[in-house]
């Protein structure tokens, strides 16, 4: 899940995090989970920074989206309570976006199913 809402002043910060996300959904994808940790690690902390500076248009969706990717991540690793931690952040942070995503609730509730 990736937010693409940011604004022309912040692309290089968005392309890294987009990068950061890509390279480790594509490494998850793969089965390289514990190479995946790392880039979806970075993205999370790139999404933050980002919500932290008022870059994101709607950072709770942004930072619910890499929250749901470091979830899905842990839970391959076999970590549930990382991922059971990661979905229920995620999911308070759509609650209180101004635009929710039913698309990013709706995989954070499959990861949350899976983590229990």
């Amino acid at each position: 899940a990736v937010c693409a809402t940011l604004p022309a002043s912040a692309m290089p910060r968005r392309e890294a995090r987009l990068a950061a996300n890509l390279h480790g959904a594509l490494l998850h994808l793969a089965g390289d989970y514990e190479e995946a940790e790392e880039f979806l690690d970075e993205a999370l902390a790139l999404a933050e920074a980002a919500a932290r500076h008022g870059l994101a248009h709607d950072q709770f969706v942004c930072c619910a989206g890499a929250l749901g990717d470091v979830g899905s991540n842990a839970l391959a690793l076999g970590d549930a309570g990382k991922a059971l931690a990661c979905s229920k952040r995620a999911e308070y942070m759509l609650n209180r976006a101004y635009r929710p995503s039913h698309a990013a609730q709706g995989a954070l509730r499959v990861t949350l199913g899976l983590s229990q």
